[in-house]
């Protein structure tokens, strides 16, 4: 029933998105159970492309490094610094097709950023590493110079809504994803 699913989404699939911003200054030490690096290493991009090879396919290494070739930063978070066990990844990007529709339609700061396709396996959620994985992409994101922060997070998704919220972003629209024949559009409303 999975894989029936996951062709279908490429077929025919509409979400319902809210956008969540946060302006970015100095962030403050988060104090943190779990370990979070941006994965550049052959090592970690094979840990990734491993445990989540769902999300990635059969060449999920080689998918990763293109990606990460291509400008794209991905961070990881493992249970402990030996650990070779991922209880967290996400994406940042300044050039994913969803935000640069959202950038024609929103006024945003040049030096902006996007958070997208953030993962947290099941074992692993209800236990604050998706708070400490984006409190972590904020301070990276500083790092590099950037000045404000977006995601989208599902319209139906209420525990990560409540959790970028009371991390500080605030709730500036929503976008609408389409695929149609593999064909993906956006609609920033």
């Amino acid at each position: 029933m999975k894989k029936l699913k996951k062709k279908l989404r490429k077929v025919w699939l509409v979400e319902n998105y809210d956008i969540y911003e946060k302006k970015l200054g100095q962030e403050g030490n988060f104090q943190r159970k779990f370990v979070f690096r941006e994965v550049k290493e052959e090592k970690d991009i094979s840990l990734v492309a491993q445990q989540f090879k769902g999300h990635f396919g059969k060449n999920g290494a080689k998918v990763l490094l293109q990606r990460i070739n291509n400008g794209k930063i991905l961070i990881a978070g493992f249970e402990t610094k030996e650990s070779d066990k991922i209880c967290f990844i996400s994406w940042l990007s300044d050039s994913e097709p969803d935000f640069l529709e959202i950038k024609k339609k929103k006024k945003l700061r040049k030096k902006t950023l996007y958070s997208f396709r953030t993962l947290v396996p099941e074992e692993f959620r209800n236990k604050k590493v998706g708070r400490e994985g984006i409190s972590y992409a904020h301070e990276l994101a500083v790092k590099k110079g950037f000045e404000e922060i977006l995601c989208i997070v599902k319209k139906d998704n209420i525990a990560s809504k409540k959790m970028f919220e009371s991390l500080g972003w605030r709730k500036n629209g929503a976008i609408i994803r389409k695929v149609l024949f593999k064909k993906e559009t956006f609609k920033v409303l």
